[in-house]
C-alpha cells in the first residue's frame, strides 16, 4: 500500500503512480507503526508516525466515538416504544459491529480517521466487527421493555470506561488490540 505525501491519502494501490484523490505522484510506501522499545516495554500500542500517515490521537477518536455514540443514543430512545424495543435493539446492534466495515464509522468520516490493519494493509471486514463486539452486545438488553434501556446504557458505561482507560493508557483500545487494527488520519 501507499499513503500520497501530498494530501495524506491512505491505502493506494500499490501498482498505481498517482493520487487518486488529489493526483499527486509524490507516494510514499506505507510502513506500519513500530512500537518503541526501553522503558515502557513497547506499550505505546504502535501508535509512532508511520510513511504517509499519522496515527490519530486518542482525544480525535474520543470525539469520532462520542459522535456516534450521539446518533446511537438517539435511536435507542425509540426502544421506548414497546412494538420497537426488537427492531431498536437490532438496528443499534448491526451499528455498533457494522460501523467500521467500509474503513470509518459516520464520527470517523466526519473527522477524517479511518480503521487499518497494524501490518500497514486496509482492515479487514472481520477486523472491522471483532473490534466492535464490545460495544455492540449491550444493545441486546434493549429488547427487554423500559428496563433494558437502563440494563443497556450501564453495560455501556461499563464498556466505555474500560476502551477509554485502555485508549488512554496506550493510545489503542482493548478491540484495536485484539482485532489487530489501529486508528489513522485519511486526510
Amino acid at each position: 500500500m501507499k499513503n500520497c505525501s501530498k494530501c495524506g491519502n491512505v491505502g493506494i494501490r500499490d501498482n498505481d503512480t498517482y493520487c487518486p484523490k488529489c493526483g499527486s505522484r509524490e507516494l510514499v510506501t506505507w510502513q506500519p507503526a513500530v512500537p518503541p522499545t526501553g522503558a515502557a516495554g513497547g506499550l505505546s500500542g504502535g501508535t509512532a508516525a508511520v510513511a504517509g500517515g499519522v496515527p490519530a490521537s486518542p482525544w480525535q477518536r474520543i470525539l469520532a466515538f462520542l459522535i456516534d455514540f450521539a446518533l446511537v443514543t438517539l435511536l435507542s430512545l425509540l426502544d421506548e416504544v414497546p412494538i420497537l424495543n426488537f427492531l431498536i435493539a437490532i438496528l443499534v446492534f448491526l451499528y455498533w459491529v457494522l460501523r467500521d466495515v467500509s474503513g470509518a464509522s459516520i464520527g470517523k468520516r466526519i473527522l477524517g480517521l479511518k480503521v487499518m490493519s497494524k501490518s500497514g494493509q486496509e482492515a479487514t471486514k472481520f477486523q472491522c466487527i471483532v473490534r466492535n463486539l464490545a460495544f455492540a452486545m449491550p444493545a441486546v438488553a434493549l429488547v427487554i421493555p423500559y428496563l433494558g434501556l437502563l440494563l443497556d446504557g450501564g453495560l455501556d458505561l461499563i464498556i466505555m470506561g474500560v476502551e477509554l482507560i485502555v485508549l488512554l493508557a496506550t493510545k489503542n483500545r482493548l478491540g484495536d488490540k485484539i482485532a489487530g487494527t489501529m486508528v489513522i488520519k485519511s486526510r
